[in-house]
C-alpha cells in the first residue's frame, strides 16, 4: 500500500499503483470512473492509480556483440561484401561518393526497415522512396543483386538478422545496432516542441503514455452522459422535479418520490379528456400541366417570324405548293413555265417562284404552330376549373394550430380562384401579353403548391398531437405505480450523473496535469545525460542547458534552455536561438547520444562521418573523450561497440593516436573502395591489415609483371606497395609488443628506419627472455615465426633505408623487391588473426603474438 501525495496528512491509504498498470485509453477511463463511483476516491487519487507513470525504458533488443555485416545490392554495394567488426572501435574510411551513405542505409534497413532519407526530404518523397533509391543498378540499369543485409551477432553463439528487400519492415530479430546518420543530427532539436517529446518519448519512457492519457481524458469527459427516460411521461415527471430549485441528488429517495407523486397528480388532472381535433384531409389543387406546353408552343410561334404572307395577298393551297415545288425543282432554265404553259423559264423567274414557295411553306408552318398554342391554351383553361375545398369551421376556432390550418386553407382557396381568373384573360392574338400571363400562372402554381404542402404538414402535426394526447389519456390506474417508480429512478440517475460529471471533468483535467508532471520529471532527468555529453564535446565557454516542459492547452512539448545566462526571476533564453551553428551541432549530437544511452544501452553504434557534423575543436574533443567514453561505458551506460564512418584522414589519425593511449579501444580499420568491372561499379570492404595490404600488392604484381616487369614505373609502384606492407607490419608488431612500446612509437615522430631499428632492439630483448626461459612446451611452437622475424630484421635491414621510389637513388631490382615481398607476406600471415575469434584479438591470438609472448616461467626482462 502507498499514500498518494494529495492525501498527505489525511491518512488515506491507496492501493499499490503497481497492481493497476496503465493500459489502453478505454481501460484507463473505465478504471477512473470505477474508482470515483465505487471506491469514492477523489479525481487526483483515481488518476494516480489508473495512470501510473511508466517505468524508465529498457532496450527491447537482445544484447549481443556484432561480429560481421554482409551487404549486397544496396545502393553502391553490388556483390556481397563482408565487414568484420572489432569488439571496440572499427574505423571505416572512404572517399566521398564511394559507399559511406550506402553502408548506413543498409544498417537502417535491417534495424528499422526504412532509411531516414525520405524523412529528410518530405517534399520530394517520390524521388527519395527507398524502393527507388536503394536497389543497386549496374551501368545497363539492371539489378544484378537483390537488396540484402545480413548481420551476425550474439553473446555466445552467433545468430543472424537478415533483411531481404521488404521495405518498411526490419529484420524479424533486429540486431543490437544504433545508426546515427549525419542527416539526423538535428532531428530532435530542430523539430517542433511537441514533436521533440514524440522523438524523445522512448528515451523518456513516454513514447505512448502521453498520447494515451490525452485520449483517456477525452473519454473520461464523455462518461457522465445524462441517461434517457424510458418514455415521455417519465421524462415529463422528471423535468417537473428537476426544474425545482432543490438539489435532488442530496435528498433521500422518499423525498424524491413524494415530489414525483405531487407532479404526477397535477399532470394527470391536467390531461385532456379527448384527443385534439384533426382537420380533414385536403386534396391539393391540380397543377397546370399544360403550362409548360403553352410556353413551348409560344416560343415556337415567335421563332417562326411575321413576314410570311404572300406579297399579292394570294394564299395557295398546300397541295398546290407541293406540286409547284416539285415542278420548279425538275424544270430547267429555258423550259416551259409550270404556271402559264406558254412562257419560258428564266433565271429571274425561277428565283421568284422559289421565294413564293418558301413564303407559302412558312405560312403553313406558322398556322400549324398557332394551332399547337391554341390547343395548349384550351387544356390550360380546362385544368384551371374551380377547385372545391372541403367543408370546415376552422375560422370559428380560437387562435392555435386549428385556426392556422383554416387560414392556410382559405389562402389556398383565394390563390386557386386568382389562377382561374388569370386563365380567363388569355388572348391568342396578343403574344406579348400572353407571355406575361403565363409567367403569372407559373408563380401562382408555386404558391398553390406551397400552401397545399403546409396544409398537409399541419394535418400531420395535428395527428401526432392527437396520438400523444390519446397516449396520455390512456394511462390506467394500474400503470401509475410503475410510472412513478420509473420517474423516481430517472430523477435519481440524472442527479447522480450530473454530480459525477463534475468529478469526471476534474479527473480529465487532472490527467492533463498528471501528464505534464510526469514529463517534467522525466525531462529534468534527461538534462543530466545531455550535459554530461556536452562536457565531453564542448570547447571552453559553451554553457550547459536545461530541458523544460512547455505547458500548453494541447500536447506537452520540450524546450532546450541555456542554464546559467539569466538573472534570478528572468526566463532563460532558448538554446536554439542563442547557440551558434557549430554549438547546435554539438547539442544535437549530445541529445542523440543521451537518447541512445537510454533507448539502446550497450548496442553497437554506427556514426556517419562526424567530421561533417562537428567543427575541428569539438571533433578533437569527441575523439579524445567521446569515443573512449562509449567504448568503456560509464554513468550507468554499458560499453558499446563503435563504428566510425568518415572520409577525413586527419580524424582517422586522431582516432589511432587516441587508440594508442587507450589500449582497451581495440581499434581496427577498413576502407570502402570502389571496384570497376566491365559492366558495373560497386563498393568493396578492404581491411587495413598487413595481410590485406600484402594481398593488394600481390594482385598488383600478378596483373602487371608480364607486360611491365622491366619498366621503371612498375618497379617504383610495386616497391612502394611492398614498403606499405612493411610499414603495416611494423605498426602491428608495435601493437603485439605491448602498450608501453606503442605509446613510445606513436608519441614521437620517427622514421621507418628508426622504427625498425627500435623494433629490432625490442625483438632481441623479447627473444632473449624467451631463450632464458627454456620451456619448450610454452615457446617451442613459436620458434619458426621468431626465426622468420629475425631473418627479416637482419637480412633485409638495408631495404627500408632505401626510399624506393625517389629519383635520386638507385631502385632495387625487381627480383630483390619480389623476394622481400614474399618474405614480408609470410610475416603478414603470421600477424593475421584467427577467423574463429574476434577480429581485434589478433594482437594476442595471432601466430606471431603467441611466438613473442612470455609465460609465467620467463625471467623478468
Amino acid at each position: 500500500m502507498q499514500t498518494h501525495p494529495s492525501c498527505a496528512g489525511g491518512g488515506h491509504t491507496l492501493p499499490d499503483v503497481s497492481k493497476h498498470p496503465g493500459g489502453s485509453a478505454e481501460s484507463i477511463a473505465a478504471h477512473i470512473q470505477k474508482l470515483i463511483v465505487d471506491d469514492n476516491l477523489t479525481a487526483a487519487q483515481a488518476v494516480a492509480i489508473a495512470a501510473p507513470a511508466p517505468p524508465l525504458p529498457t532496450s527491447t533488443r537482445r544484447p549481443g556483440r556484432v561480429d560481421t555485416i554482409e551487404i549486397s545490392g544496396v545502393r553502391g554495394f553490388g556483390p556481397p561484401q563482408t565487414l568484420r567488426l572489432s569488439t571496440g572501435l572499427t574505423i571505416l574510411h572512404a572517399a566521398n561518393g564511394v559507399g559511406k551513405t550506402s553502408f548506413c542505409d543498409a544498417l537502417e534497413l535491417v534495424t528499422l526497415g526504412a532509411t531516414s532519407t525520405s524523412a529528410q526530404h518530405p517534399d520530394a518523397s517520390a524521388e527519395t522512396r527507398d524502393s527507388v533509391i536503394i536497389p543497386h543498378r549496374n551501368q545497363a540499369g539492371a539489378i544484378p543483386f537483390p537488396p540484402r543485409v545480413l548481420v551476425r551477432w550474439g553473446v555466445v553463439d552467433a545468430t543472424g538478422s537478415s533483411w531481404t528487400g521488404t521495405f518498411g519492415r526490419p529484420a524479424d530479430d533486429p540486431p543490437p545496432i544504433a545508426v546515427l546518420p549525419r542527416r539526423r543530427l538535428r532531428d530532435v532539436i530542430g523539430a517542433k516542441q511537441t514533436e521533440r517529446l514524440e522523438r524523445l518519448g522512448t528515451s523518456l519512457g513516454l513514447s505512448e503514455a502521453v498520447a494515451t492519457w490525452q485520449q483517456a481524458a477525452k473519454l473520461v469527459r464523455g462518461l457522465a452522459a445524462i441517461p434517457e427516460a424510458p418514455n415521455q411521461d417519465v421524462a415529463a415527471l422528471a423535468r417537473a422535479v428537476q426544474d425545482a430549485p432543490t438539489p435532488w441528488h442530496h435528498r433521500e429517495r422518499a423525498a424524491v418520490s413524494a415530489a414525483v407523486r405531487a407532479a404526477a397528480r397535477d399532470r394527470v388532472s391536467a390531461a385532456p379528456e379527448r384527443p385534439d381535433r384533426v382537420p380533414p384531409r385536403v386534396s391539393a389543387p391540380v397543377p397546370l400541366a399544360a403550362l409548360h406546353d403553352a410556353r413551348t408552343a409560344l416560343d415556337h410561334l415567335e421563332s417562326s417570324g411575321d413576314d410570311v404572307d404572300s406579297p399579292d395577298g394570294q394564299e395557295l393551297p398546300v397541295a398546290l405548293i407541293e406540286a409547284l415545288d416539285g415542278a420548279v425543282e425538275h424544270s430547267p432554265v429555258g423550259g416551259v413555265c409550270p404556271l402559264c404553259d406558254d412562257g419560258r423559264l428564266t433565271a429571274e423567274r425561277v428565283s421568284e417562284l422559289r421565294e413564293m414557295i418558301m413564303r407559302a411553306q412558312a405560312r403553313v408552318e406558322r398556322e400549324s404552330r398557332r394551332g399547337d398554342l391554341a390547343e395548349a391554351l384550351l387544356r390550360l383553361v380546362a385544368e384551371s376549373e374551380p377547385w372545391i375545398p372541403p367543408a370546415h369551421s376552422a375560422h370559428q376556432a380560437p387562435d392555435g394550430p386549428e385556426r392556422e390550418w383554416g387560414d392556410t386553407l382559405e389562402a389556398l382557396q383565394r390563390l386557386v380562384e386568382r389562377r382561374r381568373a388569370t386563365v380567363a384573360t388569355i388572348r391568342l392574338d396578343d403574344t406579348v401579353d400572353l407571355r406575361t400571363i403565363l409567367g403569372q400562372l407559373s408563380a401562382l402554381d408555386t404558391d398553390i403548391a406551397t400552401h397545399a404542402r403546409r396544409l398537409s404538414e399541419a394535418r400531420d402535426a395535428a395527428l401526432e398531437r392527437a396520438a400523444r394526447a390519446r397516449e396520455r389519456s390512456e394511462i390506467r390506474a394500474s400503470e401509475v405505480d410503475g410510472l412513478l417508480a420509473a420517474a423516481v429512478d430517472h430523477v435519481i440517475a440524472v442527479a447522480r450523473a450530473d454530480a459525477l460529471r463534475g468529478q469526471l471533468a476534474e479527473a480529465a483535467t487532472e490527467l492533463g496535469a498528471h501528464a505534464r508532471r510526469v514529463v517534467d520529471d522525466r525531462i529534468a532527468g534527461l538534462a543530466g545525460p545531455i550535459n554530461a555529453w556536452l562536457r565531453v564535446l564542448r570547447p571552453a565557454g559553451t554553457p550547459e542547458i536545461t530541458v523544460e516542459c512547455t505547458r500548453t492547452s494541447g500536447r506537452p512539448g520540450i524546450r532546450f534552455k541555456i542554464a546559467d545566462s539569466s538573472p534570478d526571476g528572468q526566463p532563460r533564453p532558448d538554446a536554439l536561438g542563442r547557440f551558434s551553428d557549430s554549438q547546435l551541432d554539438m547539442l544535437g549530437l549530445a541529445v542523440q547520444m543521451a537518447r541512445l544511452d537510454r533507448e539502446m544501452p550497450g548496442s553497437a553504434l554506427v556514426l556517419d562521418d562526424p567530421t561533417d557534423m562537428l567543427d575541428a575543436d569539438t571533433l578533437a574533443q569527441f575523439a579524445r573523450g567521446g569515443i573512449p567514453r562509449m567504448l568503456a561505458g560509464g554513468d550507468d551506460a554499458p560499453p558499446r561497440q563503435v563504428v566510425v564512418v568518415t572520409h577525413c584522414r586527419s580524424f582517422v589519425q586522431q582516432l589511432w593516436s587516441v587508440s594508442a593511449e587507450h589500449r582497451t579501444m581495440h581499434t581496427v580499420q577498413d576502407y570502402i573502395e570502389q571496384q570497376v568491372d566491365a559492366d558495373d561499379r560497386f563498393a568493396v570492404f578492404s581491411p587495413r591489415t598487413s595481410l590485406g595490404i600484402f594481398t593488394k600488392a600481390d594482385s598488383f604484381y600478378r596483373e602487371n609483371v608480364e607486360r611491365a616487369s622491366g619498366l621503371l614505373w612498375f618497379r617504383s609502384a610495386f616497391g612502394n606497395q611492398v614498403r606499405g606492407v612493411l610499414e603495416m607490419c611494423a605498426a602491428e608488431l608495435v601493437t603485439v609488443l605491448g602498450v608501453d612500446h606503442e605509446k613510445r612509437f606513436t608519441a614521437q615522430s620517427i622514421t621507418l628506419a628508426q622504427k625498425m631499428a627500435e623494433l629490432s632492439r625490442e625483438f632481441g630483448e623479447r627473444v632473449a627472455v624467451v631463450d632464458r626461459c627454456g620451456s619448450r612446451a610454452e615457446h617451442g611452437p613459436g620458434e619458426p615465426d621468431r626465426r622468420l622475424l629475425a631473418g627479416i630484421l637482419t637480412h633485409w635491414g638495408s631495404y627500408w633505408l632505401n626510399q624506393s621510389s625517389h629519383a635520386d637513388v638507385v631502385l632495387p631490382g625487381m627480383e630483390h623487391i619480389r623476394e622481400f615481398h614474399v618474405q614480408i607476406g609470410r610475416l603478414a600471415r603470421a600477424l593475421s588473426g584467427d577467423e574463429r575469434v574476434a577480429r581485434d584479438e589478433w594482437a594476442t591470438s595471432s601466430r606471431m603474438a603467441l611466438a613473442l609472448r612470455t609465460c609465467p616461467r620467463c625471467p623478468p626482462s
